[in-house]
């Protein structure tokens, strides 16, 4: 979502849309909003890795969202509640719709510039591949792995297609030490150096993963501390400030 999100941007930079304005600039597609609609993008896939069509539903729920103004809200496939994301759902469970204002509302010309890419990524056949928890990340390293073996860029016969694939489900599941197995179950010799390089790749590759586990791991908790933080803030606004040092 932000990758196609930033690139249509980046094409459009210069260009005027239906408004007669380009498709960034305040309260347009900005890196903050971009940054948004990614994020809820992911939350709807992983909310709903066992429902098709409640992943589908909660995706258009947020071009929707933000297509809407006080004259045509478009809410019907936001989660509702008290907990919603939703503040115009949140408005409408308190019954104070009446007091409730739009403000994050993007301009119907940028949301339509938009639509398409919403329609691509909320595609059945690629949100099935979703299913159960999944994400394309994984299948796209295990392409890039067969690419190593077999590039894409040339004409490969099926028999070597077929050989790169097993190759690459070997290097991806036991690293170069699998490749190294298959060496010696062919009675193929292999050297002191070629054992050496092999391990020390696949140690590489152990560290690198542990680095982008405690990436994902930090990014979750400094999700997790924004979520406290508006919660508190939410409270303070429905119950005003209980304490504040020197206040008493």
């Amino acid at each position: 979502m932000g990758t196609r999100l930033r690139k249509l941007k980046k094409d459009m930079k210069r260009k005027k849309l239906a408004d007669g304005k380009t498709i960034g600039g305040r309260g347009r597609l900005t890196d903050e909003l971009i940054k948004k609609l990614t994020t809820y993008y992911g939350n709807a896939i992983r909310k709903n890795k066992n429902n098709l069509f409640s992943m589908r539903k909660d995706i258009w729920a947020i071009w929707m969202h933000f297509v809407s103004t006080d004259a045509d809200p478009q809410h019907h496939f936001c989660p509702t509640g008290e907990n919603s994301w939703c503040k115009y759902n949140q408005a409408k469970f308190k019954n104070s719709l009446e007091k409730f204002k739009h403000k994050s509302s993007v301009p119907r010309a940028v949301m339509d510039m938009i639509k398409p890419i919403f329609k691509a990524l909320s595609n059945p056949t690629l949100l099935k591949r979703c299913l159960g928890g999944k994400t394309q990340n994984t299948n796209e390293s295990l392409n890039s792995l067969i690419w190593n073996f077999c590039s894409k860029n040339t004409n490969s016969s099926r028999k070597i297609a077929q050989i790169a694939t097993n190759l690459a489900c070997i290097s991806y599941n036991n690293g170069e030490k699998g490749i190294l197995d298959v060496l010696k179950e062919l009675e193929l010799d292999t050297g002191e150096q070629q054992v050496k390089d092999s391990l020390l790749r696949d140690k590489e590759r152990i560290k690198l993963a542990e680095r982008c586990c405690q990436k994902a791991t930090l990014e979750a908790r400094k999700a997790k501390k924004r979520l406290k933080t508006a919660e508190k803030k939410a409270v303070v606004k429905l119950e005003g400030k209980i304490y504040s040092s020197g206040a008493f």
